[in-house]
């Protein structure tokens, strides 16, 4: 999946790795993927929720995974892109491409056609369970890239590069050495 996606996806999904498993849903790790759905494949045999988690390296691999369409039974989020741009670009044209594919994240194919049949027609559009609405989704996604990609603390500063928000304790931010695939990263411009 483009960085992009990821990007955006990491935001609104786990608030940059601090949120890795929901307790409403299965949806875990950087991107909110529901473990339920892919728990079954090959690459993630004798993997626990908690060990699918904690290891990002994985949850990049089955994004890709997912981006492609590789994953059975579950429409590509590029496909999805594709055919919803297409089909809905009346309804659609403040939407870039990676956050229609955000939005089928989101939703699923159906969801997003649903929801985007529901703005062409002027009807309302509910999704189950405790979700985001769509615009509230997509508006998360977008802060992703308004402080170079960096979650502000209660002190409305963003950590150092190199480094990612962990939340608050004891009234002060956390900030931790931002780890990829179990490898600390030194990121000039910030993680993604």
């Amino acid at each position: 999946a483009p960085w992009e996606v990821k990007k955006g996806l990491r935001r609104v999904e786990s608030s940059d790795g601090v949120n890795m498993m929901n307790s409403e849903s299965s949806a875990t790790g950087f991107y909110g993927q529901l473990y339920n759905e892919i728990k079954d494949i090959p690459l993630l045999k004798n993997i626990s929720r908690e060990e699918f988690a904690a290891d990002t390296t994985l949850q990049n691999t089955i994004l890709d995974m997912r981006w492609r369409g590789e994953l059975e039974g579950i429409p590509g989020l590029k496909d999805n892109a594709e055919y919803l741009s297409k089909r809905y670009s009346d309804v659609n044209k403040n939407l870039t491409f990676n956050e229609i594919a955000a939005m089928s994240n989101l939703t699923g194919r159906q969801g997003a056609i649903d929801y985007f049949r529901s703005l062409r027609h002027g009807t309302d559009f509910k999704l189950p369970g405790k979700n985001k609405t769509p615009s509230e989704y997509i508006k998360s996604y977008r802060e992703a890239f308004k402080t170079g990609g960096k979650i502000k603390g209660s002190d409305g500063r963003a950590c150092w590069d190199g480094y990612r928000y962990a939340g608050t304790e004891n009234g002060k931010d956390k900030c931790v050495p931002f780890e990829y695939g179990g490898f600390k990263k030194k990121c000039k411009y910030g993680c993604w």
